[in-house]
């Protein structure tokens, strides 16, 4: 939203943003729930829930000024606020573990909004629905977008880039070592950046240690991984469920990087065959595309900059932001 308003395209509400983050506190709203959800300290949750919800409940009244509330993550104490109200609620989770919450439960009982963030997603959510009839408030954004002024294309090197959480669910980066280790095998030539952190950061730089390869890999957290991936050759993407709207995938493509990621989901409609290559999600996969490339760096570099082109003319903001407020209308006007 932030973005919406600094590329003057929600200029107006503007003000409504500065007022909500100056009556709800930052830190309490914006750090509490990572803390909460993500780390799990023994008897955090059950310690500071109450807290949680008694201070966002007293701010009830503010929610009232809003025309259509809008509800980006799917905590459930939510459910009280928009109950009654105009919601849009985001679906953007590929594997679906949000549909256990109550918020989505109650939300598609209600008839809430759900902004899908494919039509996999949506499918998925119909099926949630239990009627024969389809949800006809379950809507698919035409694309998603990041902001292009932070990407730019420095000229290539043989550098291989994974971005993202070190995690067992989504991202596979075990596999990634493996697949690096296998192609180190073959050729020393080239480095490889693994920018991001998480629960596995531990067991992954153990990892790249028994296999030897801390001269090939650097393994570190970069808030901005756009000066690496300028520079990078090649982007890897391993996501289990789905690559189709992942922020760091986008950022490659838009910096030039040639794609080489796991055929799941609708991967296909980031990476198409003229921008990478789309795999089983096996090592051996992954391993015959990244000596291809490596061999045939041309090819890498052309991949690259039609990437480049094709993310900056299909994932604008200006396509998202209109279609958003369409929906807003829809959901103010049911």
């Amino acid at each position: 939203l932030k973005l919406l308003c600094k590329q003057g395209i929600f200029m107006k509400d503007l003000p409504h943003v500065i007022e909500l983050f100056a009556r709800l506190p930052y830190a309490f709203f914006n750090v509490l729930p990572p803390i909460i959800f993500g780390f799990q300290i023994p008897g955090l949750k059950w310690g500071l829930g109450p807290l949680w919800k008694k201070e966002l409940f007293s701010h009830m009244d503010f929610f009232e000024t809003f025309d259509v509330i809008h509800c980006a993550m799917p905590f459930n104490p939510l459910w009280t606020i928009i109950r009654g109200r105009p919601t849009v609620i985001e679906a953007q989770d590929s594997s679906f573990s949000v549909l256990k919450m109550r918020l989505v439960r109650e939300g598609l009982k209600s008839g809430a909004f759900f902004n899908c963030a494919s039509e996999r997603i949506r499918t998925e959510y119909n099926k949630k629905w239990n009627s024969e009839e389809p949800n006809e408030k379950l809507f698919v954004s035409p694309c998603s977008f990041i902001d292009y002024t932070k990407t730019f294309v420095a000229p290539k090197e043989k550098i291989i880039t994974f971005v993202g959480r070190l995690d067992q669910y989504t991202k596979n980066p075990e596999m990634f070592v493996k697949a690096i280790d296998r192609v180190a095998q073959v050729r020393n030539d080239f480095k490889v950046y693994m920018l991001g952190n998480g629960p596995l950061a531990k067991k992954i730089d153990h990892l790249i240690r028994i296999k030897g390869l801390q001269k090939i890999i650097i393994r570190r957290f970069d808030p901005c991984p756009q000066e690496v991936l300028s520079r990078s050759l090649i982007y890897v993407s391993l996501q289990q469920y789905d690559n189709y709207h992942s922020q760091a995938l986008m950022e490659a493509m838009a910096c030039g990087c040639a794609i080489v990621s796991s055929d799941v989901g609708e991967t296909w409609r980031l990476v198409s065959n003229d921008v990478g290559y789309r795999v089983p999600l096996k090592i051996d996969s992954f391993v015959d595309r990244l000596l291809y490339l490596l061999d045939n760096p041309d090819l890498a570099i052309r991949m690259g900059q039609l990437a480049r082109s094709k993310i900056i003319e299909e994932h604008k903001i200006s396509i998202y932001a209109n279609y958003l407020e369409t929906l807003y209308e829809k959901a103010f006007r049911s």
